[in-house]
């Protein structure tokens, strides 16, 4: 068995054309797909949406009423950014909802070390944007 990497994120959304909107305007997202599934349970509203190497597929449930009332699996998605103070001030400037109002460095996260700090997507989701530090010579 061999796996390649991530194909993609799943991430739950109480309107999916609201957070089209969202990603595509807030963080740079472009649609690729988006279309109603019919499943045994109800119609799914669902889009994929890819940034780079990122992909989210959006999920609209026919009980929208649900999304958020649970924790599930997936407590946040990470974006790799390049220069995060830009990017801060960008989101900002487009009425982003932030976490907290300091980005946090996290020196001995991984082999390197990021810089980080969250966003709130429309539906509640966690969005990190990680800048990483430059790695420390031998």
């Amino acid at each position: 068995m061999h796996i390649n990497g991530l194909h993609h994120i799943g991430v739950y959304t109480v309107d999916r054309d609201r957070s089209i909107h969202f990603y595509e305007n807030m963080l740079g997202f472009v649609t690729t797909w988006s279309d109603d599934v019919p499943l045994p349970a109800g119609i799914f509203k669902a889009a994929m949406l890819r940034q780079g190497s990122c992909v989210i597929e959006l999920v609209q449930p026919p009980d929208a009423s649900r999304v958020g009332t649970v924790h599930g699996p997936v407590q946040h998605i990470a974006l790799e950014v390049d220069d995060i103070k830009e990017v801060v001030v960008a989101l900002k400037a487009k009425g982003a909802v932030f976490e907290s109002e300091e980005i946090t460095a996290m020196p001995e996260f991984t082999q390197c070390g990021v810089w980080h700090i969250f966003i709130k997507g429309p539906s509640g989701e966690r969005i990190e944007l990680v800048e990483n530090m430059p790695r420390k010579s031998m």
